[in-house]
């Protein structure tokens, strides 16, 4: 597995963590195209479809400044400073 499936491996499962919310409306319509690519993305890297867009969707807000940035160590804690 190459460092960036690592990396958003750990994210979906860290956003899996930090969003045990259900929400129950319908699942997005993206494109046949689109929803082919997120679920192969998704089965490569083990977790569900949600939990792979959760984790693009994040990163593209926090890429483009709408969130701020997230940076959690290996065990799920932000660092920082108390």
């Amino acid at each position: 597995m190459g460092v960036f499936a690592a990396v958003v491996r750990r994210r979906c499962v860290q956003a899996a963590t930090r969003m045990r919310i259900s929400f129950p409306s319908p699942a997005p319509t993206l494109g046949d195209d689109i929803e082919e690519a997120v679920r192969s993305v998704a089965q490569e890297l083990g977790c569900s479809r949600e939990e792979m867009l959760r984790v693009i969707v994040r990163e593209w807000l926090e890429q483009n400044a709408y969130l701020p940035v997230l940076d959690l160590n290996d065990e799920g804690e932000a660092g920082g400073n108390p």
